[in-house]
């Protein structure tokens, strides 16, 4: 019996052994524990699967042996999937990483959970490496991901050959995988890139950087296309490039996009190009009549006339102002929505603008029991921005009020306040008692040609244009005008602004118009000058004639631009009136023409244009001046007292010299005598600066331009000099811009002012 029972037991001993032999010829490693998890038997397969022999493993925790992570993170001992296997009572399966060494080693674990009686539960775990397998998978995705992309890639080997294209990239092309294998991508070449872009191209990638931009290439089919391109270096394990990637988007339609936005801008800058020349161009002739209408209105009411004529003449003079405004209101308006609106940045006294401007306005109120009273509160009145366009605002509110207020009062009220550094801010509000705004009309009374509604239009008149200007001119000047109103209950219009805090003295105080700018302070005419007028439209011709006769001066017209070239080539002259637009030979180049021909007698243009950049043009052509059409007789006079002492023509100093001298000691506050030493300090002192100002331009000095600039300016203002402070005032913003460029114009304009003034004043100093 015990023979049978040995001879079993070794028969079961062989067949275990069997058993343990395939079993560790397995891949796979099995594994048994118990159910604490430690190891009770294990496969030979062990071994391979962790890189060790297994000796001394029985009776250890499995969790400590097979440390394993899942998705990057280290799982604690009771995450361990044994751990749960014994836990739950309950078979496991899934994915988990082995570190092993330097290699990190992918795993599929399956486990069971075992109860056959004693000794109790256990587990069994099969433990299959699948890091080969799961590298394949990886790159068949990797692979699929890359067949799917909705960008172009190809690869091609160090010299430039195809080696593998995906499916975008021969839907972009029409190249396929077999048809572009083993081809140079110069097969795209479309002929828009010269040589020296593909040498660029190749010396970026082949010194291992990354080039990237746009292409233009050539499908198979022959038409273009734009792409967007990124062409990387690939290096082998010996750190030679062996391979690149390109990666390739088609922006075609997004360049057709840019064009077509491209050409729109273009086809816009081109109309708004044609609609200032248009309104350039209406200004002119609508400018043209009414200059000869005004001026001949002014001329009769000079003659001896009856009531009735008299009354007649006075309407026809009215009326051709309210057209002059509207004109003006139009072309406010255009240059706004094109941008050509400009603004200076000067000193001026806010009260005496805002009390100026209540008093201008005073009279249209008539009889009507309406009060119009300023509100005016703070501490620092001398501000500097632009006077002529906040006149304008304030000046369009008030008369707003005005029209639309039969009794009550208008109250124009001014807060300043002092803020940090050299700022100040600016409340205005413009407060009446008249009809209002209906509320659902409020939001579009600053629109264009709009007013609350068709009655009121055909009531109180105008275009509409006054508060959608003022409401633009406001935003530009960085603020914006809300309006508070109810239909029977009066209307506030309010807006507020930040303007630089000014000094007094520095400005003059007056906003300086530039049309109409007082030059060496108003200097009294010279009776008899000798003036060229250079005019081709006959009416105007003979209303200026009339009225520079009738102020005892000789005049000799011109029809055309080459008309008065030769004659002031012949002739001296004291001052050359110029229209700039005239046949044969415009103003502009009359007056270059005289200018290369040494001619330095004082030049002013006579336009009937006022859009941006003229003044600019005209100083460049060599003109001293300009002056806006219809001209009246008090322009003329303000032409004349500028340049009263002939220019360069080197007569006489004007008589009265004193006098005015005498008035502006006065407005200074200070003796006569003292402001004759001044100006001659002044003269002698300012010589040499125009000197190093000449050659601080010349030598590009933006530094040292700015400061003399704004020396000579400073000190001309103060004396009222505006002919002479102007185009300092201009030179010295061009270097504070850091463009010397217009200071050239400038510098020659600045150099006659200050010619004209020594020989207009020296006489009597």
């Amino acid at each position: 019996m015990k023979d049978r029972y040995t001879a079993q037991i070794d028969a079961l001993r062989s067949t275990l052994g069997k058993i343990e032999v395939a079993l560790g010829s397995i891949a796979d490693a099995i594994i048994w524990t118990d159910g604490e998890g430690r190891v009770q038997w294990c496969s030979a397969s062990f071994d391979r699967l962790m890189g060790r022999p297994r000796i001394g493993i029985l009776g250890k925790s499995l969790t400590e042996l097979l440390p394993l992570r899942e998705h990057g993170v280290d799982l604690p001992p009771e995450a361990h999937p044994v751990s749960l296997i014994l836990r739950d009572g309950a078979d496991r399966a899934g994915y988990y990483e082995l570190v092993r060494g330097d290699d990190l080693v992918s795993l599929e674990l399956t486990g069971h959970f075992v109860h056959i009686g004693s000794p109790g539960p256990s587990a069994i775990m099969v433990i299959r490496d699948v890091t080969q397998a799961r590298g394949i998978e990886q790159i068949r995705l990797q692979s699929a991901a890359l067949e799917a992309a909705a960008n172009a890639i190809v690869m091609t080997d160090h010299l430039g050959y195809v080696t593998w294209v995906n499916g975008a990239f021969s839907r972009l092309t029409g190249y396929s995988l077999d048809e572009a294998y083993g081809k140079k991508l110069s097969i795209l070449k479309s002929g828009r890139h010269d040589d020296a872009f593909y040498r660029g191209l190749w010396e970026t990638i082949l010194s291992g950087s990354v080039w990237q931009g746009e292409m233009i290439n050539c499908r198979r089919d022959g038409t273009l296309y734009t792409e967007y391109q990124m062409i990387t270096p690939v290096r082998a394990g010996d750190g030679a490039i062996g391979h690149f990637i390109a990666i390739k988007q088609d922006i075609s339609d997004r360049k057709a996009a840019e064009e077509e936005l491209r050409q729109a801008k273009t086809a816009a800058e081109g109309a708004n190009r044609a609609k200032s020349e248009f309104l350039a161009n209406m200004s002119h002739e609508i400018r043209t009549p009414m200059n000869s209408i005004m001026g001949f209105a002014a001329l009769l009411l000079d003659e001896e006339l009856s009531p009735e004529q008299r009354d007649a003449v006075e309407t026809i003079g009215q009326s051709a102002e309210r057209l002059l405004s509207l004109i003006n209101e139009i072309l406010d308006l255009s240059r706004i929505e094109s941008d050509g609106m400009a603004f200076e940045e000067i000193t001026f006294d806010l009260k005496e603008l805002v009390t100026e401007s209540v008093a201008l306005l005073r009279p249209g109120i008539g009889t009507r029991p309406v009060e119009l009273r300023c509100d005016l509160q703070g501490d620092w009145w001398h501000v500097v921005g632009d006077p002529l366009r906040l006149r304008q605002v304030i000046l369009n509110l008030v008369n707003n009020a005005i029209k639309f207020t039969d009794e009550g009062e208008i109250v124009l009220s001014l807060r300043t306040a002092e803020e940090a550094g050299d700022t100040l801010s600016l409340a205005c509000a413009v407060s009446d008692t008249g009809i209002g705004i209906a509320e659902d009309q409020v939001e579009t009374i600053f629109e264009a040609f709009s007013q609350a509604d068709g009655s009121t239009t055909r009531r109180y008149g105008g275009t509409g244009l006054g508060l959608a200007i003022s409401q633009r001119l406001v935003g530009l000047m960085g603020g914006e005008i809300t309006v508070e109103s109810r239909r029977g209950s009066g209307s506030t219009f309010r807006f507020d602004l930040r303007l630089g805090k000014g000094i007094p003295g520095e400005g003059g105080g007056k906003p300086r118009q530039t049309e109409a700018a007082d030059a060496i302070a108003s200097a009294p005419t010279k009776q008899g000058l000798a003036i060229l007028l250079a005019e081709d439209d006959p009416a105007n011709q003979k209303v200026a004639t009339a009225m520079l006769h009738r102020m005892g001066h000789r005049v000799s017209p011109a029809g055309t631009g080459a008309e008065a070239v030769g004659m002031a080539a012949d002739h001296d002259y004291d001052l050359i009136l110029m229209d700039v637009q005239m046949p044969e030979m415009d103003g502009m180049e009359a007056t270059r023409r005289l200018r290369r021909a040494g001619i330095t007698v004082p030049i002013v243009a006579m336009t009937a244009s006022a859009m941006k950049g003229d003044r600019e043009r005209f100083l460049a052509a060599g003109m001293d001046d300009y002056v806006a059409k219809p001209i009246s007789r008090d322009i003329l006079r303000r032409v004349l007292g500028r340049y009263g002492g002939g220019g360069e023509t080197g007569r006489a100093a004007p008589s009265g010299v004193t006098e005015t001298m005498q008035g502006i000691a006065e407005e200074l506050g200070i003796d006569v005598s003292d402001y004759r030493d001044i100006l001659i300090d002044f003269i002698g002192d300012k010589r040499q600066d125009l000197e190093d100002l000449r050659a601080a331009i010349d030598g590009g000095d933006v530094a040292a331009v700015q400061h003399l600039a704004h020396k000579i300016k400073g000190s001309a203002l103060n004396l009222r000099l505006d002919a002479v402070s102007g185009p300092a005032a201009s030179i010295e913003e061009a270097a504070r811009g850091g463009d010397l460029s217009p200071a050239q114009g400038e510098m020659e304009r600045l150099r006659r002012a200050f010619d004209a003034l020594e020989q207009a004043w020296g006489g009597s100093l």
